[in-house]
């Protein structure tokens, strides 16, 4: 029975979703981290959240590694994380012309300024520089020195460009192989693949989802599932719920190339007398 709450010796070890995301990746990549010297997200964006329940309270992470709860440990938002300063310029006067017409016409108030806005999250861009550094030089002598190294994903292996339910997925690979790419380390150091895999399915958005569930039977599961229910921790849209797909979660297992699967929330199903699983 696979220890997770221990590094088993000093390694490379990747944390991924089995599925469609929502798997509680952050939740292991969590209990991981106590044994870990350096956290990195290597995938991904700040358009979906890993939720972290401890003593401090419940937090969505968007960006940030799950690991930033322990002092010991090294956080990093590696090269693989979508960070566009070009994007962020539009997205601010597209937010601004919407924002100001309830300012000026609703609150009466002074429009915002798109310029001044950019200005001020420049600032905060300068606050960030002397953070930013040579991710794959930092991780190469990480390895070197046997250090304890999580990589951590985001979405599932449903969500991967190449290999998912095309076209409803994400714009960066899904998959631990990608965390050479999106961290900097050379492929053969990730010699742990973790599969995040719940004990039944939910999924955001449109695409196949065989095991789908519907009525009061979804969202019965719905509101015992979870943290506090299956809601996106992003959006807060509700989550498109399903029983356990042992297809799906095999096949995102093979993909993955998983050698330990986490399996989560067994115990929202106690309510069942029987827990239905698709086969086939």
């Amino acid at each position: 029975m696979p220890q997770y709450g221990r590094m088993r010796g000093k390694m490379v070890k990747a944390v991924v979703g089995a599925n469609w995301g929502d798997e509680g990746k952050g939740k292991i990549t969590d209990m991981l981290s106590k044994e870990a010297d350096i956290v990195i997200r290597y995938q991904g964006g700040a358009n979906a959240g890993h939720t972290i329940v401890n003593d401090y309270g419940k937090f969505a992470l968007h960006t940030l590694p799950s690991g930033v709860f322990y002092s010991h440990v090294t956080n990093v938002i590696g090269n693989g994380v979508a960070l566009n300063e070009e994007l962020l310029q539009e997205k601010v006067k597209q937010v601004c012309e919407i924002k100001n017409v309830l300012f000026e016409h609703l609150y009466h108030q002074a429009p915002i300024d798109p310029e001044e806005l950019l200005d001020t999250l420049h600032e905060y861009r300068d606050m960030v520089a002397p953070y930013v550094g040579n991710v794959s030089a930092f991780l190469d002598q990480a390895v070197k020195e046997g250090k304890n190294i999580l990589l951590e994903g985001q979405l599932g292996t449903m969500k991967d460009p190449d290999h998912g339910i095309y076209p409803m997925v994400t714009s960066s690979s899904t998959l631990a192989a990608y965390g050479a790419i999106g961290a900097g380390i050379p492929p053969y150091e990730i010699k742990n693949i973790v599969a995040v895999t719940k004990a039944y399915s939910s999924a955001v958005g449109a695409g196949a989802f065989v095991s789908e569930i519907f009525g009061d039977e979804a969202d019965e599961l719905r509101r015992r599932g979870g943290d506090g229910g299956e809601y996106g921790a992003t959006t807060g849209r509700p989550r498109r719920m399903g029983w356990y797909d042992c297809v799906a979660s095999r096949y995102g297992c093979r993909l993955q190339g998983t050698t330990d699967v986490a399996l989560t929330v067994l115990d929202v199903l106690g309510y069942l007398d029987e827990i239905p699983v698709c086969v086939g």
